[in-house]
């Protein structure tokens, strides 16, 4: 092999690794989903969200929704046209949902669903919208909502 090949074959495949990698973390993602706008056409037992291009959407920063949440988002999300929210560098769980925040033109569901005392604010991983979670969950606390209204003052971590 000519010693001028060996560094463009090599720049090469160095090329289709981080574009594989890029796709694998959810780059396509990102184009197909991300700031783009679905119907939703159902909430599943786990409340993550189902929406009309077949994608399940799990919510990014929310844990342990109690289950009730998932008949506070039918309520809130039936008929409506959402927007989602992706966040680098993994947009899909283990079970291959999409991570997001949803919205529902400027209202961020995923803080609302905290906010109301459904879910724990989930602290294992930042997102941008821990400025929002956090008092969300304290909100709920305060006032004894949902999961917080038999004086229940765990903080979830």
């Amino acid at each position: 092999m000519n010693r001028l090949a060996r560094p463009i074959i090599a720049t090469a495949l160095l090329a289709l690794l981080v574009m594989s990698m890029v796709i694998a973390l959810g780059g396509d993602d990102f184009a197909s989903v991300n700031h783009h706008t679905f119907n939703v056409v159902g909430v599943a037992a786990d409340s993550s969200v189902q929406l009309d291009n077949g994608e399940g959407v799990q919510l990014l920063g929310v844990a342990d929704p109690e289950p009730a949440a998932r008949e506070w988002l039918i309520g809130r999300l039936a008929n409506q046209t959402v927007t989602l929210l992706l966040e680098p560098p993994q947009t899909r769980d283990d079970g291959r949902r999409i991570r997001a925040s949803v919205f529902v033109g400027n209202e961020n569901i995923n803080v609302e669903l905290i906010k109301a005392g459904l879910a724990y604010a989930d602290r294992r991983e930042k997102t941008i919208f821990d400025g929002l979670l956090d008092p969300a969950e304290a909100d709920a606390r305060k006032k004894k909502r949902g999961l917080w209204q038999h004086g229940g003052n765990q903080v979830r971590n």
